[in-house]
């Protein structure tokens, strides 16, 4: 039985050692991206002009963050 328990704990030993030479033992690096958008609409009646905006923000992986702005006036002719 002690000879059993020796055999295994020898097993073990070799297999955990073989793992971590082989960098089986490290974690992979997390890839997970986060988007957040947010829109907004302005409309002024006055002059018949509106504004679109939009703001995308992205958090990468490595901590990163990326921001995208997109803003649109539009305008009519007075009376439309």
């Amino acid at each position: 039985m002690t000879n059993s328990i020796r055999l295994f704990a020898t097993l073990a030993f070799v297999a955990a050692s073989t793992l971590a030479a082989c960098g089986g033992s490290k974690t992979p690096p997390k890839s997970t991206t986060t988007t957040r958008t947010q829109t907004e609409t302005t409309t002024d009646t006055g002059d018949n002009t509106s504004t679109d905006s939009t703001e995308k923000k992205t958090e990468n992986a490595d901590g990163s963050t990326t921001t995208t702005t997109n803003e649109k006036t539009n305008t009519a002719a007075p009376g439309k």
